[in-house]
């Protein structure tokens, strides 16, 4: 209970959307810093990920093996929905983390010449079930992709079980880009391709800013 908690400091993972947290920890007056720099209080200390480098990243690599046929498994753009992901539902994004991996996929995409409107974008909850529908959604369209974004490697994993059991080879029919750096990733067959988040180090410097708090808002 953040109201009660006999603590020195907060530290917020997945805070996104979370105004009333940040408001709960505020009347504490003690240090806190948010583990997402998609969080877009200035006011708020914050360290997180470049999640548009990382994307462009991801999307580079496909591109560069010659694909140009792309969807993308999404996470939420907000609460409690999922499926196709009109551009309306993406300026109003909740979550920016995830706009912000979708405008780094199609900043790159466009670079290499892909029409980034013919993209299929399937809203997800990180869940099995979503993801299996939105891969049976995304597979069925007249020309279906050769190549996945997944903003999660929970669901790029989920992906390649779907399409393997459909007798669809990975990743000589279809390749696969998955973002975080799970262990899991690298036991699957094949090996997962990732962009890998510095989960240990973002955890020590989240923990150096609320040990070195000197009531300066920090962001890195």
């Amino acid at each position: 209970n953040i109201q009660s908690a006999l603590v020195d400091g907060f530290i917020l993972f997945c805070i996104e959307g979370g105004s009333r947290l940040v408001d709960l920890t505020r009347e504490r007056r003690l240090p806190f810093v948010a583990l997402e720099l998609g969080f877009q209080d200035e006011t708020v200390s914050a360290i997180g990920v470049d999640n548009v480098a990382g994307a462009r990243l991801a999307a580079r690599h496909l591109a560069e093996l010659g694909h140009r046929r792309f969807a993308v498994l999404s996470l939420a753009f907000a609460d409690n929905r999922t499926g196709f992901a009109t551009p309306d539902i993406v300026r109003g994004a909740v979550y920016t983390g995830t706009r912000d991996r979708l405008a780094g996929y199609f900043e790159e995409l466009a670079r290499f010449g892909v029409d980034t409107r013919k993209i299929p974008v399937y809203e997800t909850e990180n869940d099995e079930k979503s993801t299996r529908a939105g891969l049976e959604a995304i597979f069925a369209k007249d020309e279906p992709p050769t190549a996945i974004l997944a903003m999660s490697d929970r669901m790029a994993l989920i992906a390649i079980d779907w399409l393997k059991a459909r007798g669809l080879d990975v990743p000589g029919g279809v390749s696969i880009v998955g973002f975080d750096g799970v262990p899991d990733g690298a036991l699957c067959t094949p090996a997962l391709t990732t962009i890998a988040q510095p989960i240990t180090e973002i955890g020590r410097r989240a923990a150096r800013m609320i040990l070195d708090h000197d009531g300066t808002v920090r962001r890195g």
